[in-house]
């Protein structure tokens, strides 16, 4: 695919990623205007796309459970640390606890 198609693809697919299911086959058919290559590689970049989100939310299920689960097992509420004694967690992010 040389550049210029691949801009056109890449420009119809900004457009396309945005519009309602129902409206997407007759925008596609407008604006492919007949070029059957043309919509299949837009509907390909589409259909990567949505495979990407559903990846993106597993996996921060995935990240989110496990970094509950070592915060479970690890849990020093009660533990003394020297003369201080946890009682709480204060709070989490980045890269701590």
């Amino acid at each position: 695919m040389d550049s210029t198609r691949w801009q056109r693809a890449a420009a119809i697919f900004d457009r396309a990623v945005e519009l309602a299911p129902g409206e997407l086959d007759a925008w596609l058919e407008r604006n492919c205007a007949g070029d059957a290559a043309l919509r299949a590689e837009v509907e390909s970049l589409l259909a990567a796309d949505a495979a990407a989100a559903t990846f993106d939310a597993r996996a921060r299920a995935l990240r989110d459970g496990a970094a509950a689960d070592w915060a479970a097992a690890n849990a020093l509420d009660g533990a003394t640390i020297g003369a201080w004694r946890v009682v709480g967690e204060l709070g989490r992010g980045g890269m701590g606890v």
